[in-house]
């Protein structure tokens, strides 16, 4: 029904109109309305990154999807226009892949590797992790030390 008035020149569709015809079931303007947006997207995820990004980006494809995700979930009931309601969603997205992704690179994935005869010994990555432990004890302790001196 929307479409049919725009066709017939009543008045020029604006993004919110666009988006609830896209929520009535219009796949095609879907897809085209992510097309058009995908320089907002990388904007905002930019934003959140503080470097360029690219399409080639994992955080970029976050964006799209949570970009997808405020056209599915818009409302214009809510009183926003879906570019702020995108803007936001996006940034949470791309905040939760950036803190999960740094929570993935501490966990160290520990490999022990066999000898011949069977035996098993550390790795050296949890030969490294072992000693850096190691020298923070002993700066700990030394700032204890320093601490009670003074």
């Amino acid at each position: 029904m929307l479409s049919l008035l725009f066709k017939l020149g009543k008045k020029k569709p604006t993004l919110e109109d666009t988006v609830l015809q896209i929520q009535d079931g219009d796949q095609q303007m879907q897809n085209t309305l992510i097309d058009q947006y995908k320089p907002f997207v990388a904007k905002t995820v930019s934003s959140v990154c503080k470097r360029y990004i690219d399409e080639r980006d994992d955080e970029f494809s976050i964006g799209l999807i949570a970009f997808n995700e405020a056209i599915e979930k818009y409302s214009t009931e809510k009183g926003s226009s879906l570019l702020a309601f995108a803007e936001l969603i996006i940034k949470r997205k791309v905040i939760d892949y950036i803190r999960k992704e740094a929570r993935n690179a501490q966990t160290v994935n520990i490999d022990l590797q066999e000898h011949e005869e069977g035996e098993v010994s550390q790795s050296k990555i949890e030969a490294d992790l072992s000693i850096e432990e190691h020298q923070k004890l002993i700066e700990q302790e030394q700032r204890r030390e320093e601490i009670i001196y003074f």
